[in-house]
């Protein structure tokens, strides 16, 4: 089963289907690819989920929203999202 999740490196608000073990180990996960030397870029973090992390289940970019200052500010359909930001 696949999840949204948000993802952002102090800019814009981009928008990914995960995996769901993904989506419920969102920090956990993020911070190993920062352990192990990931360059704290959403689109590096996709690339290491696909080629290393969950080749079998691919994540895929769904839209970007752009920068909101509060989960308030946020798409309905998306408040209830995790977000990270790198």
């Amino acid at each position: 089963m696949m999840k949204n999740v948000l993802l952002s490196a102090d800019g814009d608000i981009k928008v990914y289907s995960v995996p769901d073990i993904v989506e419920k180990n969102l920090e956990k996960i993020a911070d190993e690819f920062s352990f192990e030397g990931g360059l704290f870029d959403v689109e590096d973090f996709i690339d290491w989920l696909n080629k290393y992390k969950y080749p079998y289940k691919k994540s895929v970019y769904i839209e970007t929203i752009g920068c909101v200052g509060d989960v308030d500010e946020l798409p309905d359909q998306y408040k209830n999202c995790k977000w990270y930001n790198f």
